[in-house]
């Protein structure tokens, strides 16, 4: 089960002075991601899955809850996303 809010503390302590990345592969629907950045509107978060299908609903529902801190991104790790410069 993940606790949402204990996350949300550990970013929050995690990388003082700098904005912390967090990079979701293979998100799917957006889950855990788009939760996440819901909560933590300080922290940035990217959204990747291969599937063109899924990358678009994430797209709908961040625009629909108006989560600015959410980059989808339709491709796969490591080919079409550089993970490294994420915490």
């Amino acid at each position: 089960l993940l606790n949402i809010e204990s996350l949300r503390r550990r970013f929050d302590e995690a990388t003082p002075g700098r904005p912390v990345r967090v990079l979701d592969v293979g998100t799917g629907g957006g889950f855990p991601g788009l939760p996440l950045a819901i909560v933590c509107p300080k922290v940035d978060f990217t959204l990747v899955d291969g599937r063109g299908k899924k990358i678009k609903v994430v797209e709908a529902c961040a625009r629909a809850a108006k989560v600015r801190n959410v980059t989808p991104l339709h491709g796969r790790v490591p080919d079409d996303v550089d993970a490294r410069g994420f915490d």
